[in-house]
């Protein structure tokens, strides 16, 4: 194909997409005005996965860049980044399970980096939990909204879903408690786990 003939397929090409774009541009509105397709791939936003890059992945960063300074000086040391089940793929989590499938690659590759030094880095990854003193649901999380604001009915009709989907996937059919969560973290933090880097626990009551 000679480079004029590449530049017309490619300007065809670039026509096209934006015709099919302005022609779906109602049905992602109505799509994204749906609750019920809200919290589905389609009806995510930018903003929403900016957020969801800040509150999971880039926070995860944030708080492993400075003390890994400090580990290599002491040629010792344990790092454990909670992650998400929802980062091997999850119905409704798109841009959260996107952002902890992250922190998994995230974990391994520093792991990878720093074993050398002594440092051990794992991940734990929680399945449905349950977690009675949560003040503000996940889905109303964002700048300027109080704990107490949220519609109440909404949240538990969410809660109340995901608990049934999560239900439907488990081995164990009940959601976490956050004191088995912290029991895979201590272990993955102590001496116990001295030869372990780079995995990850699971911690999901064989939710995947």
């Amino acid at each position: 194909m000679t480079t004029a003939a590449l530049a017309r397929t490619l300007t065809r090409l670039e026509t096209m997409a934006r015709q099919r774009t302005a022609a779906e541009a109602p049905l992602l509105d109505r799509l994204r005005r749906d609750p019920a397709a809200a919290l589905t791939s389609a009806g995510l936003t930018p903003d929403r996965w900016q957020k969801a890059f800040q509150l999971n992945l880039f926070s995860t960063f944030n708080v492993t860049q400075p003390v890994l300074a400090r580990m290599v000086e002491r040629r010792a040391g344990s790092i454990v980044s909670i992650a998400s089940d929802a980062g091997f793929g999850e119905f409704r989590m798109a841009d959260y399970g996107a952002m902890k499938a992250g922190v998994l690659a995230f974990t391994r590759t520093i792991a990878k980096e720093y074993g050398r030094y002594g440092i051990r880095v794992n991940t734990m990854a929680p399945g449905g939990t349950e977690v009675t003193d949560r003040v503000t649901p996940r889905q109303f999380i964002r700048p300027g909204v109080m704990a107490d604001e949220g519609d109440a009915a909404q949240a538990e009709d969410y809660r109340r879903e995901m608990a049934q989907d999560i239900r439907h996937q488990q081995a164990v059919q009940r959601r976490g408690l956050p004191e088995e969560q912290a029991a895979a973290i201590a272990f993955l933090a102590s001496d116990d786990a001295s030869f372990i880097t780079g995995q990850v626990i699971n911690c999901s009551g064989g939710q995947s």
